[in-house]
């Protein structure tokens, strides 16, 4: 016969996946792990939830405590529940996604935390290639159906910059031509009037168009290539 303690044994923990645009290329926070039993393992940042806090105050820590902000864009995941993913004993995680434009943060990250590129993370601890899997297929998915990738460009970008991400982001190659226009006919972007010098020439800076967004928001993504 159970004791009904046993029912109250287990801890909860929050874990972030937070994916930026830096130097042209899509790339997502990593955290060196300090403490037992994962030192010098990699994986997504985190932290235990006190007894006394609730999730989303416990998130905003976190986010504030990695890059000194949490008003940017996240979304919760899912809640991975598996018994043994934890090898002290029952940990709940509840995972999240964010995306940050990289001039939103200060650069000197503690010394714990890189950026690393999407396409070269490395084997993660505990179940975060799970975890990562369900990120990258969330973002993917918020890629193609809404403006999401406005969401972590920075504010002044060129049309380059949104191929690079959808190039990056499906591991595919884009026609630029046909895929510009696609975009600037979203009536999502428009022209600032600046330019700034990609591969040696001036292109043509955009802005995220967010009041036309706002009075037709039902307005999608819809890219195809």
């Amino acid at each position: 016969m159970f004791e009904f303690e046993h029912f109250f044994r287990g801890a909860y923990s929050v874990n972030i996946g937070v994916i930026t645009f830096k130097s042209g290329e899509l790339s997502i926070l990593l955290q060196q792990k300090e403490d037992y039993p994962t030192q010098n393992e990699i994986g997504l940042p985190g932290k235990i939830i006190l007894p006394n806090e609730e999730t989303e105050i416990a998130l905003e820590k976190l986010m504030i405590n990695l890059l000194g902000r949490n008003d940017f864009y996240r979304k919760q995941l899912n809640a991975f529940t598996a018994v043994n993913r934890h090898p002290l004993g029952r940990v709940v995680c509840f995972a999240y996604y964010g995306l940050i434009p990289f001039e939103n943060i200060d650069e000197t990250l503690l010394k714990n935390l890189h950026w690393e590129p999407l396409n070269k993370i490395p084997k993660l601890c505990y179940d975060h290639d799970e975890i990562v899997k369900m990120i990258l297929h969330r973002f993917r998915n918020g890629l193609l159906r809404h403006p999401r990738v406005f969401e972590f460009l920075p504010t002044k970008f060129t049309i380059m910059d949104v191929i690079k991400i959808y190039e990056q982001a499906f591991s595919t190659k884009i026609d630029a031509s046909n895929f510009g226009k696609q975009v600037l006919k979203s009536n999502l972007v428009t022209p600032n009037g600046e330019y700034r010098k990609d591969a040696g020439r001036p292109a043509k800076l955009y802005e995220f168009n967010k009041s036309a967004y706002i009075k037709e928001p039902k307005n999608k993504m819809s890219f195809n290539f």
